[in-house]
């Protein structure tokens, strides 16, 4: 260490009324040599000196200039021996002022060594009670330059939370053969503890071999715990987490990484973050005079879920506690991973159109009017109809009884009639008006099932939003009882910081609420059974089925000029697309019909053509009694046939006709008046929907600088906090401003695609379900149109 800055440091910081905060940010301790210790080769030894070099640097930047030293010659070989000579060797470099020992193996040897010569951070120790680590009342190492950091603590409380998920009796805990070959960690005794009994742990040693690994874990196990082993490659790990989910075992873990890999969840969201950032804060407190023997090693203390609701949906599992909602970090509901069980908006949109019951009703409507037409079209075909008589006539003084038996064929024919043949036409335009409504309700319950879409993957946004920010929140309160347990912070700071927490948990509570109220929405529109939100998958405006993706497009929103130009194109697209205008249109056709008939029932008559053959099959004799000759018997043919022709011409039916023709004007002229309405509103409603798209569409750059602003100025903040040169308005101010950006991006961009949703329901058309091809010409058709005159 350069003591003699760190002596002026020192000095300065008894000095000063203020304790040394007001001088911190003004002086440079110089250059500093920071070590990187790893057991040995891994595949994650580069994202940790990248993650750890940048949490540091950003930090102290202004403060000292760091010299990081890492590499093979800082690298063990998975062995005890290897990590301690490394630490023999660093304890004793006067170049290497501070040593980070990023490894399991490396965190033990130098937290068993007692009093250090030099600052040290044991950053990977994993249970202190288990490695037989000593730990002061205070929660610290109690051993002059040694800090370590604690990574899970108290597994008996892990075990406790994943039951909380998922209820088993068995577990099987996937652990580093390396690890307990080295450091011979005691097996935890899982069944003595009340809080959690009759639990049996199988515990599995792993090498290198993910294949001899699961062979170990039958498919009836009941859940999985993947422990810490850097030394295991990723590839296998993800052959663990793939193998485990395919066959539906819940697999706990202590890494969010694997949880985003498609493990069911751990404990302490976002520790990697937090490590990372508990290392540098304590090198600062360090470098500012601090002994390492007296900082807090637990990471973990403020508990929470890192859930991925991908794995937990596909376990069945459908219902989380407001304890978990408010203390978790839910994966899934901001980013989705690609599984095939996931439903797109296109997906959503063709079940809808299939389920909706206002659909099905208008369809049922249609098929009733089919119906009408067949009954109209019945009246202008041949009637043919067939007859059997039998006749038994008593008998009288003048005749003998008689029985006839005979069948007769009628057929009759509409020549024409302007009644029949109106009500005939009526009927198609009746019908084809009726489809055109089930367009327009087709229409509808699109836009209202993208609607309801949009408004899920809004919110779905929101929450893991609000999440984050909780999580942050809840540690800023973590960190502010720890600052006063030691008297480094007033009562006042925690108070605060806790009224924020319950805030924050609040709004988490109601947003989550308002999104279960959505999904339940777009259940009933879609008729989508058991719909989760994470079921769903994020829609970009940028995705490809959309023209809002191709940038010729969307740049036309940057000019008022061409926005307005290309008002005009979509209102000449709507007009000739709309499905009400045409559904007026017919109505209006079908009044016109009736009109025309109504007028000219006076003057064409109806023509009719008609037959009759009669066969007398069966007959008595019948004997007439003839003046002068007697009673003779009678005779008459076999069969008869008629034709004729009928003309029917009404001439009064005491006004009907002509309150009939009347009413049907006032209708047609009420039609024309709907017809012109239903056109401005279309009109008005590309104008203000264009309005909206341009206004949103700016505003999401807007927002996006906002959002990055926002984000600079709390990482500032959060920074000077640290140095103390920040109150904690300062960051609550920083931290609500930063929220607040992030929830406006967020509404403003879903916005802006619910806005062009609304567009394409205007003009009667979705790109959604154009071809590749059909979204080429439609483009072309605008940019032919923007480039005329």
């Amino acid at each position: 260490m350069k003591y003699k800055l760190i002596l002026s440091v020192l000095v300065l910081f008894f000095i000063s009324p203020y304790s040394g905060i007001a001088q911190r940010t003004k002086l440079h301790l110089g250059e500093i040599g920071i070590a990187i210790v790893k057991d040995g080769p891994s595949d994650y030894n580069k994202f940790f000196d990248t993650t750890v070099q940048k949490e540091i640097s950003t930090l102290l930047k202004d403060i000292a200039d760091i010299t990081y030293y890492s590499g093979d010659e800082y690298t063990g070989d998975w062995s005890m021996r290897s990590v301690h000579n490394i630490n023999n060797r660093l304890l004793n470099d006067s170049k290497i002022d501070i040593i980070i020992d990023f490894g399991v193996l490396a965190s033990d040897d130098i937290a068993r060594r007692g009093p250090l010569s030099k600052p040290s951070i044991a950053a990977f120790i994993i249970n202190s009670e288990t490695q037989k680590i000593p730990i002061t009342r205070e929660r610290t190492s109690g051993i002059n330059n040694l800090y370590f950091i604690q990574l899970i603590g108290d597994y008996k409380k892990d075990i406790k939370m994943y039951r909380d998920l998922v209820p088993f009796d068995t577990v099987y805990n996937i652990r580093s053969k390396i690890y307990e070959d080295e450091i011979k960690f005691q097996e935890l005794e899982f069944e003595d503890t009340d809080s959690i009994p009759n639990i049996h742990v199988n515990h599995i040693d792993a090498l290198y071999s993910a294949d001899d690994v699961l062979k170990q874990i039958p498919d009836f196990a009941e859940a999985v715990y993947l422990g810490p082993m850097l030394h295991f490659p990723i590839t296998e790990n993800k052959k663990i987490i793939d193998d485990l989910y395919n066959r539906k075992i819940p697999l706990f873990t202590y890494n969010e990484y694997h949880v985003q890999g498609g493990a069911l969840a751990c404990t302490n969201p976002l520790y990697i973050n937090r490590l990372m950032k508990r290392i540098a804060v304590s090198i600062l407190d360090i470098l500012f005079g601090t002994n390492p023997s007296i900082l807090n090693v637990d990471l973990m203390e403020d508990r929470g879920y890192y859930i991925n609701m991908n794995t937990f949906n596909r376990l069945g599992l459908k219902k989380l506690t407001w304890d978990i909602i408010t203390e978790s970090v839910l994966l899934g509901f901001e980013e989705l991973s690609a599984d095939t069980n996931l439903k797109t908006l296109k997906d959503v949109l063709l079940v809808s159109l299939d389920n909706n019951l206002d659909v099905w009703s208008k369809k049922y409507d249609i098929k009733s009017s089919e119906e009408d037409i067949r009954t109209a079209r019945s009246e202008l075909l041949p009637q043919l109809s067939v007859e059997l008589d039998g006749i038994l006539n008593s008998s009288t003084q003048e005749s003998t009884p008689e029985r006839i038996a005979n069948f007769s064929l009628s057929l009759q024919q509409l020549i024409y009639s302007v009644d029949r043949w109106g009500n005939y036409n009526q009927s198609k335009e009746i019908k084809n008006s009726k489809e055109s409504n089930l367009e327009s309700t087709r229409l509808d319950i699109t836009n209202q099932t993208a609607s309801s879409y949009i408004d899920i993957i809004k919110l779905r946004k929101l929450f893991f939003i609000n999440t984050e920010n909780l999580l942050t929140l809840r540690s800023s309160l973590d960190a502010a009882n720890k600052k006063f347990d030691i008297g480094l912070t007033s009562l006042d700071e925690v108070l605060r910081w806790q009224s924020e927490v319950t805030l924050a948990k609040k709004s988490t509570v109601d947003i989550y609420s308002y999104l279960i109220k959505s999904a339940i929405n777009l259940e009933r529109i879609a008729r989508l059974t058991e719909l989760d939100a994470y079921d769903i998958v994020d829609i970009s405006y940028e995705s490809p089925n959309l023209l809002t993706s191709r940038p010729e497009f969307t740049s036309i929103f940057d000019n008022p000029y061409k926005t307005e130009k290309l008002k005009s194109f979509y209102i000449d697209e709507a007009l000739a697309n709309s499905p009400e205008i045409k559904s007026i249109e017919h109505l209006m056709s079908a009044t016109e019909i009736q009109i025309k008939a109504t007028h000219l029932i006076h003057f064409i008559p109806m023509v009719s053509a008609y037959g009759k053959y009669i066969n007398y099959f069966a007959k008595s004799d019948i004997f007439m009694d003839i003046p002068l000759l007697g009673r003779l018997p009678a005779s008459y043919p076999n069969y008869i046939w008629t034709v004729g022709i009928n003309l029917s011409l009404p001439i009064f039916k005491g006004f009907a006709i002509q309150a009939a023709e009347e009413k049907a004007k006032v209708q047609l002229s009420q039609f024309k008046t709907s017809r012109q309405q239903i056109t401005d509103n279309i009109t008005a409603n590309i104008r203000s929907t264009l309005e909206d798209i341009q206004s949103s569409y700016f505003s999401i750059k807007q927002m996006k600088i906002a959002e990055e602003t926002a984000k600079g100025t709390l990482d500032l903040m959060n920074t000077r906090y640290l140095l103390g040169t920040a109150t904690i308005l300062d960051l609550l101010d920083a931290q609500r401003t930063y929220l607040q950006a992030r929830q406006n991006y967020t509404t403003v961009y879903y916005e802006f695609i619910k806005n062009y949703f609304n567009l394409q329901r205007a003009i009667g058309k979705y790109d959604i379900f154009m071809t590749s091809t059909e979204r080429d010409n439609y483009m072309k058709r605008i940019n032919d149109y923007m480039m005329r005159e």
